[in-house]
């Protein structure tokens, strides 16, 4: 009789959760992804709700019970769009799919977010996660969305005349000493005047 261990591995590195920012850039927990059923159901959406002309509505609600591969599943999809399809670290999620003779379920999701075989145009990824922060749910859709632009090496600046710019016209200068400190509401940590990372 063979024992469970014989059969079933676990990585030492495992742990019972994904936090979603820190693991995106993480190959390990993007090529430890292990397809379901809703995945293929998940990507099925997907070609028809990133094409331009989509009859339903573009978002998605992942909800399960914890530890089920929710978070997981958004890190393989947030690497997908952000780095496309030849991505080193989907290839194994790739390769189980084909074990499951999903191949045409993949195939179809490339033709529809490269129609034409046309290249990989990537994706900006703004995870939303952990930027509450307090305040309302636009500022922390701003400060998401500027953490991840500069993230990726991009300006800021393409945002035109945000709440954020507006705030920051109206800088609030504190004396200490002999410096001057300057603190925005645009770019200053909840608590602190630090920079956003």
């Amino acid at each position: 009789m063979s024992k469970l261990s014989s059969l079933v591995g676990v990585s030492i590195e495992e742990r019972p959760f994904i936090d979603f920012e820190s693991s995106l850039d993480n190959d390990q927990v993007v090529g430890g992804y292990i397809p379901v059923k809703s995945t293929l159901d998940v990507l099925a959406f997907l070609k028809h709700a990133t094409a331009p002309q989509s009859p339903q509505g573009r978002a998605v609600i992942c909800h399960g019970s914890y530890g089920s591969g929710k978070s997981r599943l958004c890190t393989v999809l947030a690497r997908l769009f952000r780095n496309g399809f030849d991505c080193p670290a989907l290839v194994p999620v790739w390769r189980r799919l084909e074990a499951r003779g999903e191949s045409l379920s993949l195939e179809g999701l490339k033709k529809g977010l490269m129609p034409g075989g046309r290249s990989w145009h990537p994706w900006l990824v703004v995870p939303v996660y952990a930027q509450g922060g307090g305040g309302t749910l636009s500022a922390s859709l701003i400060r998401a969305l500027v953490k991840a632009m500069r993230r990726q090496g991009l300006s800021d600046a393409a945002l035109g005349n945000t709440i954020f710019h507006a705030a920051a016209a109206r800088l609030v200068f504190r004396t200490e000493g002999p410096r001057i400190r300057v603190t925005t509401f645009a770019t200053a940590k909840p608590g602190s005047s630090s920079p956003v990372d």
